[in-house]
């Protein structure tokens, strides 16, 4: 058997990682909200929690493949809480299944929390080959599948997530929320009230009472749904002066156009 080190070039890491894409909502600018004083900060978190069962993913055979590389994949930091030993990572190739890691491992301190996947990729691609990819973590807490997609040219001869963390942003790809979108705050009403911002503000979109974003201090957040038209309530926590505005149906969901990732 011959072996090869096959592995992504450093675009597709930061498709992987990228952000949403941006939205033209179609928010009111309207000024109309209430106002609520609050002796602390507010609470509000993502609930990631979903319904679907343990995958039946099964190593790829290694027989069956010329090349192969090694993947250190780190999990990001919102979703570290919810790891543990029965989590599972694999990669694919369209539906094909090229590599299976579980479970985590701590790289630095060994009584450090298990972060990262060592996974062993297989391959037959030719050099300089266009390849569909999909990488997919199973959180076993949250029985949840989350997923990240790129389309990459295949070179030998490359090694990924060992000099520098690799981090999939698979918030992105939740299974529970199919349609994220990336909501710039300047273009919605919270741009029209005049508050005293800091660094401990806090802004939150919600549908009825469920949190479908958050993110501090100023500037974009992503917002996650169900489905398109959702109608979004957005928050916000002024820290200065500890009170919470809210703007009732500010903002629609809407499905942006698929944004293809090409890696050169």
């Amino acid at each position: 058997m011959k072996y090869r080190i096959f592995s992504f070039v450093a675009i597709l890491l930061a498709g992987l990682t990228m952000g949403a894409c941006d939205s033209d909502d179609d928010s009111n600018n309207s000024l109309s909200y209430t106002l609520e004083n609050t002796t602390m900060a507010p609470a509000w978190q993502m609930d990631w929690n979903f319904n679907q069962e343990t995958p039946n993913w099964q190593k790829p055979q290694s027989q069956s493949f010329e090349n192969w590389v090694v993947i250190l994949v780190k999990i990001e930091q919102e979703l570290q809480e919810y790891t543990s030993k029965d989590d599972l990572m694999a990669l694919f190739v369209e539906d094909e299944l090229r590599g299976l890691a579980s479970p985590a491992i701590s790289v630095d301190d060994p009584g450090s929390s298990c972060d990262y996947y060592l996974m062993k990729v297989f391959g037959n691609e030719t050099d300089e080959e266009w390849m569909d990819v999909t990488l997919k973590y199973y959180n076993s807490q949250l029985k949840h599948v989350f997923s990240r997609s790129a389309s990459f040219q295949y070179r030998t001869d490359q090694v990924i997530g060992i000099d520098e963390d690799f981090v999939p942003k698979f918030t992105l790809g939740p299974a529970k929320y199919p349609i994220v979108m990336n909501l710039s705050l300047d273009s919605t009403p919270l741009a029209n009230v005049d508050m005293e911002t800091s660094s401990d503000d806090m802004m939150g979109a919600f549908v009825g009472g469920e949190c479908r974003g958050v993110a501090h201090a100023n500037g974009r957040m992503v917002v996650y749904g169900r489905e398109e038209g959702e109608k979004v309530t957005l928050k916000y926590y002024e820290a200065v002066n500890h009170r919470v505005y809210t703007f009732n149906d500010a903002v629609r969901i809407k499905q942006l156009p698929t944004n293809t990732i090409t890696i050169n």
